[in-house]
């Protein structure tokens, strides 16, 4: 009978700390919770901000392009020559090309040479951007698909031998 007692008391006692494991877990996801929630409120504020300055930033370019298309060519060039780089690419692509060009004919060869190098550049640049935006993506694609089994693809048992080191042994890379 004693025996019983004991391991019912020790039964208890095990109930009790479960308990209040419980409600400290609970406490503990309610707090995560709550941060989640404030986390995704500041992450939102960010975006608007962010979204906000962009606008911004749009407006501004767009009142600058309005200011130098009326400008004549010859007071432009000193202008375009001492600017920002970045800024006179953005304003490359919307004033009109007989502008522009009346324009960097005006400019020292050097600078209108520097800044159609950079043009031509930051065109490349962006185009090496999004490629290397779209590889990074079908990477990740495919190191999702390798845990296929070897029957889905054909192809991939041949990618195994190919690589100096063996593909980790876990549950997903078991066949069945």
């Amino acid at each position: 009978l004693s025996l019983a007692e004991r391991k019912e008391k020790q039964v208890q006692e095990r109930v009790k700390i479960l308990e209040t494991k419980e409600k400290q877990l609970i406490n503990l996801e309610t707090s995560i919770d709550k941060k989640l929630i404030k986390l995704d409120e500041e992450r939102k504020f960010i975006a608007q901000t962010i979204q906000q300055e962009k606008d911004l930033k749009g407006q501004r370019v767009e009142n600058l392009i309005a200011i130098y298309k009326k400008m004549d060519p010859k007071k432009a060039a000193p202008l375009f020559e001492k600017m920002d780089r970045d800024l006179a690419v953005e304003m490359f692509k919307s004033i009109p090309e007989k502008q522009m060009t009346a324009i960097m004919t005006k400019m020292s060869p050097d600078k209108s040479i520097a800044l159609t190098e950079y043009y031509g550049r930051v065109k490349s640049l962006r185009e090496y951007d999004l490629l290397k935006e779209m590889n990074q993506s079908l990477r990740q694609e495919f190191s999702e698909c390798k845990g296929l089994p070897k029957q889905a693809s054909a192809d991939e048992g041949r990618d195994d031998e190919k690589t100096s080191t063996p593909p980790k042994d876990t549950a997903e890379n078991k066949t069945p």
